[in-house]
C-alpha cells in the first residue's frame, strides 16, 4: 500500500468517525426517555455499587439484556464523579449529569460505526458485497440474495 493510500485510508476512518461522533454527541444532555429515567439510570448505578463492594451475584440486575448499557452508565457516573471530583466540572445540572451518563454509550456507538466501515472496506473497493463481507457462513437467505443481485 502506497504512503498516498495509506493516508487517504487513514483520513476516511477519522472523517467517518468525526460525522458519528458529531451525530451522536451533539444533544447528549438535550432530552431524556422514559426508560432512561425509570430503568437505566437506577441499573447503572446499582451495578456500580455491586461492583465497587465486590457483590458480584448483586450485579445480576435485570433479564433485559442492557448489560453494555449498564456497564456503560457505570463508566458514564464514573467519569463524572471524576470530574467533580477534580473540580474541572463546577455544576451538577441535570443535562451535565445525562451527557456524561449518555457519553461512554455514544463513544461505543461510533466504536461500531468505524468497525462496521472497517468490515464493509473502509475507503478501498469491496471484494464482495459489504452485507456478505459482514456476514457469517452463507444461509438460504443470503444465498437467495446473492443470486438476485448477480
Amino acid at each position: 500500500m502506497t504512503l498516498f493510500r495509506k493516508r487517504a485510508v487513514f483520513l476516511s476512518y477519522g472523517l467517518v468517525g468525526l460525522v458519528a461522533l458529531v451525530l451522536r454527541v451533539a444533544d447528549l444532555g438535550q432530552f431524556v426517555t422514559h426508560d432512561e429515567v425509570e430503568f437505566w439510570f437506577g441499573r447503572s448505578e446499582a451495578l456500580l455499587r455491586a461492583l465497587h463492594s465486590g457483590n458480584f451475584q448483586a450485579m445480576e440486575i435485570s433479564t433485559h439484556p442492557g448489560v453494555t448499557t449498564m456497564w456503560l452508565g457505570s463508566a458514564g457516573i464514573t467519569l463524572r464523579k471524576f470530574l467533580f471530583e477534580q473540580g474541572i466540572l463546577q455544576h451538577e445540572t441535570f443535562p451535565t449529569i445525562l451527557a456524561l451518563y449518555r457519553l461512554p454509550i455514544a463513544l461505543a456507538h461510533v466504536a461500531g460505526v468505524l468497525l462496521g466501515y472497517g468490515c464493509c472496506g473502509g475507503s478501498s473497493p469491496p471484494r464482495a458485497p459489504c452485507w456478505r463481507r459482514c456476514s457469517g457462513p452463507p444461509t438460504p437467505l443470503s444465498s437467495a440474495i446473492a443470486a438476485c443481485s448477480t
